[in-house]
């Protein structure tokens, strides 16, 4: 339930899609390798201390979104050394919206995906312009990492400024509407 598997008394954070699943685990002088059906899905810096925890959190973003306070109190989050743009952002956040934790959480998610060095970015654009959306930090990260290439004007046909639709008044529209309704 708590998405770990244990290994020489300590235990190491999965991603939550694993819970209940078999999973094979590997241990190796520096590193604790997890994975499912042959396939890594984490990997940890071996811990030789006794019953340690380590947790990585980008595993419980999912359950962060669906529980977003759960970034204050939950164990996985404590002492995540996140940049400090991410508390500012969430700061801003709490001034300006009704729900500031599910944003940040959703906001976080884009850690899953993307560079934490992309995200940060992305966060800093948008505290420049004071934006609060989640959406608006993930277009600035892929205009940054999927730039378009716009080197090449786009021509015009100068003809098709002079064409004119004929277009029917709406009212037109509604009649049709209005039609459908008594048939």
């Amino acid at each position: 339930p708590s998405s770990t598997v244990r290994f020489d008394n300590n235990r190491y954070s999965v991603p939550t899609a694993y819970v209940g699943r078999s999973v094979l685990v590997k241990a190796f002088y520096q590193d604790l390798v997890v994975s499912y059906k042959g396939n890594v899905i984490t990997r940890h810096l071996r811990s030789y201390k006794e019953k340690h925890l380590i947790f990585d959190p980008t595993h419980y973003l999912e359950l962060l979104v669906k529980k977003p306070r759960a970034f204050e109190d939950g164990m996985p989050f404590k002492g995540w050394d996140l940049p400090s743009v991410f508390y500012k952002y969430r700061d801003l956040l709490r001034k300006k919206v009704r729900n500031p934790d599910k944003i940040f959480a959703q906001t976080l998610l884009l850690l899953k995906d993307w560079p934490l060095g992309e995200v940060t970015k992305g966060i800093e654009q948008a505290l420049k312009l004071g934006l609060t959306s989640d959406s608006y930090i993930l277009s600035t990260i892929r205009r940054q990492l999927e730039p378009q290439d716009c080197s090449e004007p786009i021509s015009i046909d100068h003809k098709l400024g002079q064409y004119k639709a004929n277009q029917k008044a709406l009212e037109h529209y509604d009649e049709i509407l209005r039609n459908r309704r008594l048939s």
